[in-house]
């Protein structure tokens, strides 16, 4: 028998450790080590990054919003109790209507981050939301306007992750 059991408690989607007292621990691992390591990894919450939609839709905005998701990834990914699914742009057809509830549940994610990007020739806006999931409710949202040139662009998406990602990441 396994000195470690691993369980998924109905409808959660993080696996709970328990150590297994009646099995006998394998010669080769010391006791504390097989359980310890594992005991220590953070339960967390897991957040889905959604493709952020363009408005309108042209080659300029996709760029900006696939760097923007990118980067939004990144920034979360530095929260250790935070577990961050990346959103496939080719997984979520745009202009169909989300049911957060079903994508929380297929995904394994307990919220989603989605928001749109909206840019003009000088300006990007950018509009960001924390929903969540199993509740289809929306938990937190922010807006950013910046100004707006060829050589900001990158500058301008990784000032926006850092902000979500301090936002979203310190509350969860």
């Amino acid at each position: 028998s396994d000195p470690i059991m691993i369980s998924i408690p109905r409808g959660a989607y993080q696996a709970v450790f328990t150590r297994n007292e009646g099995a006998a621990i394998p010669s080769s691992t010391p006791a504390e080590s097989a359980f310890d390591t594992v005991a220590k990894v953070p339960p967390g919450v897991s957040v889905c990054v959604l493709p952020l939609q363009e408005i309108p839709a042209d080659a300029g905005s996709e760029f900006f919003a696939d760097g923007l998701r990118e980067e939004l990834c990144s920034e979360l990914s530095r929260y250790q109790d935070l577990g961050v699914i990346p959103g496939r742009k080719e997984a979520f057809p745009t202009g169909e209507a989300i049911d957060h509830a079903e994508l929380s549940r297929r995904l394994g994610a307990r919220f989603l981050l989605e928001g749109s990007v909206r840019r003009s020739e000088d300006v990007a806006k950018v509009s960001v939301r924390l929903i969540d999931g199993p509740e289809g409710r929306q938990i937190w949202a922010q807006g950013y306007r910046r100004p707006l040139s060829a050589g900001s662009l990158i500058e301008i998406q990784e000032e926006i992750a850092r902000s979500v990602a301090a936002a979203v990441g310190a509350e969860y």
